[in-house]
């Protein structure tokens, strides 16, 4: 014998349990009662820890394959069972306690990978559908908000719409022939926003945001004309509620995973997701070809829209990214060479007085 405990022995079949002595043997605990009779022997290989050590140094014992569980009283029982019972940290199944971990770990990480990629995604598109015009304005709003706090500059975050009479007007003049045909209850709310962007947007609830950066880039009416009636052709299609869903529902559970259940997460992240414009290649393929029917039917020519592209181009707005189906966009060749082979037809979307007005429209 090498070493002794008090404990107390259950043997797991009925509620007795008895005031024991645990020893190290040779090559197992031996549990023994008042009268020094051995009541079991456990070997060091099958035994586990099952619970502690608590604050009063007790840990509680069991073995693999039987019932009974010995509670051992002594402060230093754990150091020295750690030095003969190889398998103590592991479950009673035999399996180590990491092993499971790691088991649920994966079961939980794929579980959130199908939410994210597969589920939510699914939802957003047909929950899209049911959500009220009011609510949809409402959620508009809000991201349009984030947008701007997160694009205009502090001296112009209070009054962020570029506005006059005159500019007003031309862009009114622009864009009623195309709006106009867009099969939506009420016409898309359009806004000049002073930031040095070169974007623009389409939210959720028929709302465009053009930023003066894309204004000052574009070298004619009709190349403003096809950007939008390119985002208002996302709109009918429904595109940006669904992405404004999709992200906030992704952002709202890792925000229930992190702690923030607020929403001010959610809608960040929608906005950041509409700056980004990840709409997908067939969105903004479709989104394309709405515009050239939009722009032929508005009598203006669609070949200027295509320059924009090539232009963009030569800037290097093209994504670094070499494979364009990896890019969220279609690469801006490919979108001009598109528009090219469109009839060239219709005339410019404005006169120069009223383009001067709108190119001027932020001072």
């Amino acid at each position: 014998m090498m070493q002794g405990w008090p404990a107390r022995y259950h043997d797991g079949r009925t509620a007795k349990s008895q005031e024991v002595a645990a020893q190290l043997g040779a090559d197992g605990l031996i549990v023994t009662d008042a009268a020094d009779a051995q009541v079991v022997s456990w070997p060091f290989g099958e035994i586990r820890l099952i619970d502690g050590p608590n604050d009063d140094g007790t840990i509680k014992l069991g073995r693999v394959d039987a019932p009974g569980r010995l509670t051992l009283r002594q402060a230093d029982t754990l150091d020295a069972l750690e030095m003969h019972c190889s398998g103590l940290h592991r479950s009673m199944d035999g399996h180590q306690p990491w092993r499971a971990i790691l088991l649920w770990s994966g079961i939980a990480i794929a579980a959130i990978a199908f939410l994210i990629v597969i589920a939510i995604p699914f939802a957003a598109r047909h929950a899209a559908q049911w959500l009220s015009p009011a609510r949809e304005v409402q959620l508009g709003d809000q991201v349009a908000d984030a947008i701007i706090f997160i694009t205009v500059t502090s001296e112009h975050r209070q009054h962020p719409d570029c506005s006059t009479v005159q500019g007003d007007a031309a862009l009114k003049h622009l864009t009623s022939p195309l709006m106009a045909q867009l099969a939506l209850p009420e016409p898309p709310r359009i806004r000049i926003v002073n930031s040095a962007m070169l974007n623009a947007l389409s939210l959720p609830g028929g709302q465009i945001l053009v930023f003066k950066g894309l204004l000052d880039f574009v070298e004619s009416p009709s190349e403003l004309a096809g950007i939008l009636a390119h985002e208002g052709a996302h709109i009918e299609l429904g595109h940006p509620t669904a992405l404004v869903i999709q992200r906030s529902a992704t952002a709202f559970l890792i925000g229930l995973l992190l702690g923030d259940v607020f929403g001010g997460s959610a809608v960040g992240a929608a906005g950041a997701a509409i700056l980004d414009a990840h709409f997908g290649q067939d969105a903004e393929r479709a989104a394309d070809a709405r515009a050239l029917i939009l722009l032929q039917k508005a009598g203006i020519d669609p070949h200027p829209f295509a320059a924009f592209f090539e232009r963009l181009d030569a800037k290097g707005q093209q994504s670094a990214i070499p494979l364009d189906f990896l890019s969220s966009h279609p690469l801006n060749a490919e979108r001009a060479q598109h528009i090219e082979a469109a009839p060239h037809q219709g005339g410019q979307a404005l006169d120069p007085q009223g383009w001067q007005a709108l190119k001027t429209i932020c001072g």
